[in-house]
């Protein structure tokens, strides 16, 4: 094998590359985006993530089941905020998208962290996920932050 040949990175390593590219990236130009195309962006990445540590069929039950629950507790409160601001319906959904991001990181965070002191080996790709599972915990208080 051709030395130059060992250096190009496996599909595990790119992806922890273009995720913790893109989280960064959401970091420094998120104040410049609009907020849906944030929570979108960061529902995608952290889905992705999430898919590739735990079950996917987990991952969905989490954010459809977080979204539905806080839809459902707005509306008991008589569409109220946490806050106590009355919302709109649109209102409503964006908040409850929020908290979906917020349930599914959280969860991303505590299969991310069990599979990753389950590996038996560090080679390249662990350290690039050690490396996101940093930016991705600070992500997450970052967004619960915000969220209080």
């Amino acid at each position: 094998m051709h030395p130059l040949h060992r250096h190009v990175l496996n599909l595990a390593e790119r992806r922890h590359v273009i995720g913790g590219l893109t989280l960064l990236g959401l970091f420094y130009f998120g104040p410049y985006l609009p907020t849906e195309l944030i929570v979108l962006v960061f529902l995608a990445v952290s889905c992705m993530a999430v898919t590739t540590h735990a079950d996917t069929m987990k991952v969905a039950v989490v954010a459809s089941g977080s979204f539905l629950v806080s839809l459902m507790v707005f509306w008991l409160n008589g569409w109220k905020s946490l806050a106590g601001e009355i919302l709109t319906f649109g209102q409503a959904t964006e908040e409850a998208s929020v908290l979906m991001v917020l349930a599914t990181l959280i969860f991303g965070t505590i299969s991310w962290i069990k599979r990753l002191l389950n590996t038996k080996n560090a080679k390249l790709d662990k350290i690039l996920e050690a490396c996101n599972l940093y930016v991705w915990i600070g992500g997450t208080f970052a967004l619960l932050y915000t969220i209080v």
